[in-house]
């Protein structure tokens, strides 16, 4: 039932969007991406129907996930726009015809990984989302205090090795003469162990 229609869902849209990074690479003017195209506006609108006749326009649009129901038919209409700019304009074969909103329209699809985000199948990639934003704080903060050490030692060695008079062109000074580069070369020496003056 339900498990089984969110699972499928779930897969389409993973499958709409591998097939866009596909189609980009791999004869990105081929007439057959816009069947393609079709074939997946044909499934998200099919759900679409399926959830208006179950729950109602009422249930879908103003229910309690009425986010979720007005961007699932906004990235439907997008499908359909998307396949009449295809089919009018013949991809980038006809003069005139503005490729770029043509690329942006596409990417507008890549929205739907929200979408895929809400299904069970995908719970535990929900987590880690969640995870990850919880530990960006800390994350942040573990990079300020990484880099403080590294911001001392660069402004000491900018006023010490790097203050030569204008004009010195030795390498103690082109790496140390503003803080910016005797701190990238600071966290190059210490980081990744390259003290080298090259």
């Amino acid at each position: 039932g339900s498990l089984l229609m969110e699972q499928f869902m779930g897969m389409a849209i993973l499958a709409n969007i591998v097939l866009i990074g596909v189609s980009c690479d791999y004869a990105p003017g081929w007439q057959g991406w816009l069947i393609v195209d079709a074939l997946f506006a044909l499934i998200f609108t099919a759900e679409m129907i399926c959830k208006l006749s179950v729950q109602g326009f009422r249930g879908v649009l103003f229910g309690d996930a009425w986010q979720w129901g007005w961007l699932e038919a906004t990235l439907v209409v997008v499908a359909w726009i998307e396949i009449t700019l295809g089919l009018f304009a013949g991809f980038e074969h006809q003069p005139g015809f503005n490729i770029s909103l043509f690329r942006t329209v596409r990417l507008v699809r890549l929205v739907r990984l929200l979408q895929a985000v809400r299904y069970e199948i995908f719970r535990d990639l929900l987590m880690m989302i969640r995870g990850a934003l919880g530990g960006a704080r800390t994350l942040m903060w573990s990079i300020v205090l990484l880099y403080l050490p590294v911001y001392a030692l660069a402004l000491f060695l900018r006023e010490t090795v790097g203050a030569e008079p204008e004009g010195a062109q030795d390498s103690w000074h082109l790496l140390f003469g503003s803080v910016f580069g005797a701190s990238f070369t600071v966290f190059r020496c210490i980081v990744v162990g390259d003290c080298s003056d090259e």
